[in-house]
């Protein structure tokens, strides 16, 4: 608890805290922008307008949220290593798994505020474009698939990238890798051979029944234990390196 306060302190003083707003407000204002330019057409491209509303949204949402994680992992490294500060706090008389672990923490809890927005947001929107008069009242499968699911999808981008910005002192780097796998992450979504990769997992967790390639109760399980194995792997390498240095 002592490690997660003090990693808290320092995000007072970051960008951080504005970011997880900023993410969620981007994907939501575009959302809006697009409604108001193409309301009618919207409306008319299928009899299941939240479906329409969704779809307008996830892929942006995706997009934005693993954009957000390679930025915020970047940052909290980076916080680290300025002026040595990494091999300093590895140098204190505290479990390095810990402080590994709590700063990962940070990243977890600040994406799932990010998510805690975005899902409020998107049911307001949608209430405030007025949807529910011609489709009813939101399915909630959206609201999950808007946000939740996709971040459950995430774990082992957040985990690679979490070790990646740690492992490489100059931030450029992991910033390139995760903007760029983000970028392409739709194209792997769409082969066999590729959908395997975890940049694509959030992609294919929408709550589409009709779609045979959309499966939330495979890649979700898949997501999380595949995120729970790099985490452990991760922080073995921390600790390996670590004494190393030591």
């Amino acid at each position: 608890m002592r490690l997660l306060w003090s990693d808290g302190l320092k995000l007072r003083r970051s960008w951080m805290g504005p970011l997880v707003v900023l993410g969620p407000a981007g994907v939501l204002g575009l959302t809006a922008i697009n409604y108001a330019v193409r309301y009618d057409y919207l409306l008319g491209l299928d009899a299941d307008v939240w479906q329409t509303y969704y779809l307008q949204c996830v892929t942006l949402a995706v997009f934005v949220m693993q954009f957000g994680i390679t930025l915020l992992a970047s940052l909290l490294a980076g916080q680290e290593h300025q002026a040595g500060g990494w091999k300093l706090v590895l140098s204190l008389p505290v479990e390095r798994a810990g402080v590994y672990l709590s700063k990962f923490l940070w990243l977890w809890m600040l994406m799932a505020l990010a998510v805690v927005f975005l899902s409020v947001g998107f049911v307001a929107l949608g209430i405030g474009l007025g949807l529910h008069h011609f489709g009813g009242s939101l399915p909630w499968q959206y609201v999950v698939g808007i946000g939740v699911f996709p971040f459950l999808a995430s774990m082992p981008v957040m985990v690679f990238q979490w070790w990646l910005s740690l492992r490489v002192e100059h931030q450029a780097i992991p910033t390139a890798i995760g903007i760029g796998c983000a970028s392409v992450a739709m194209f792997l979504a769409q082969s066999p051979l590729t959908s395997w990769l975890p940049w694509a997992y959030p992609l294919l967790v929408m709550p589409l029944p009709d779609d045979p390639m959309m499966a939330p109760e495979k890649w979700i399980p898949v997501s999380l234990l595949a995120g729970s194995v790099m985490l452990a792997a991760g922080c073995a390498d921390l600790i390996r390196a670590s004494g190393e240095r030591g």
